[in-house]
């Protein structure tokens, strides 16, 4: 997914070489950022911008209904025009998976 030259920037200075990126403390991906984190950032460009900006938050299988009216009233509340929810696992098919975790007997997605 990453080039080496991104791997080879990563290992530069003081940060420390992680060959699995996701494992790293420098990276974050979409699951692991709280909603209200999205929308701030999007709220930050939108203000600049006259049409609308289109944002996926991507939450997890155990997301509930009031999680995701929170998140549609935070972007409401923080002027964000264009956003959409996309719960993981919602459909039978989907475009990202995540890697699950397993401690001992007990996996988690």
């Amino acid at each position: 997914m990453f080039s080496d030259v991104f791997e080879r920037n990563l290992t530069v200075g003081k940060i420390e070489e992680t060959r699995d990126i996701y494992k790293s403390k420098y990276c974050r991906v979409s699951h692991e950022i709280d909603p209200k984190w999205h929308l701030k950032i999007q709220a930050q460009w939108q203000k600049w911008v006259d049409g609308g900006i289109s944002k996926t938050i991507n939450m997890p299988n155990y997301a509930t209904f009031r999680d995701v009216r929170d998140a549609y009233l935070n972007a409401w509340y923080e002027g964000v025009k264009g956003v959409t929810v996309y719960r993981d696992m919602s459909k039978s098919e989907q475009v990202l998976y995540r890697k699950p975790s397993c401690e001992g007997d007990t996996c988690y997605l």
